[in-house]
């Protein structure tokens, strides 16, 4: 199913597996913008379907994401959360919330305090809500230039 001038996709509230159908079967060649807000996608363990999907969905409909929302994606792991972010380097704006990611895991993956290409070089905004803090704190992963926006529960 081809969605041509789509631009936007939210998804919110999937938890059957019927739902978790939907992504694999739909190409979306202008998407910009991403969001996702759930707690359950298609089952128990879903995060390596989860990530695999959306990526699959990248390659299939070959769009160039801009800003990717992960709202209440509580069951995802961490690195299949890289692993999303690595097949978007398009993304400009990115934003986790509630999501219990392991902040230090992710900020190192995103390599933002490293010498070495980000995953996501074209990330000029991160907000995050709901994050578990490391003890150090968030702020030392961050170059300096990103617009970082953070609250904490």
């Amino acid at each position: 199913m081809a969605f041509l001038a789509l631009k936007i996709l939210c998804l919110e509230q999937w938890e059957e597996e019927n739902e978790a159908r939907f992504i694999q079967h739909i190409t979306i060649p202008s998407l910009v913008t991403l969001r996702i807000d759930h707690s359950v996608y298609g089952g128990d363990d879903f995060s390596e379907f989860f990530s695999n999907h959306l990526i699959d969905l990248k390659i299939r409909s070959s769009f160039s994401l801009s800003t990717l929302e992960l709202i209440r994606v509580r069951m995802m792991c961490t690195e299949n959360v890289l692993s999303v972010l690595a097949a978007f380097p398009t993304i400009e704006h990115l934003r986790f919330c509630d999501c219990n990611y392991n902040t230090k895991v992710l900020m190192r993956g995103l390599q933002l305090c490293d010498s070495k290409d980000p995953i996501t070089p074209k990330l000029v905004s991160l907000y995050q809500s709901g994050v578990k803090w490391c003890r150090k704190g968030l702020f030392e992963y961050f170059h300096v230039g990103l617009d970082l926006e953070t609250t904490k529960d």
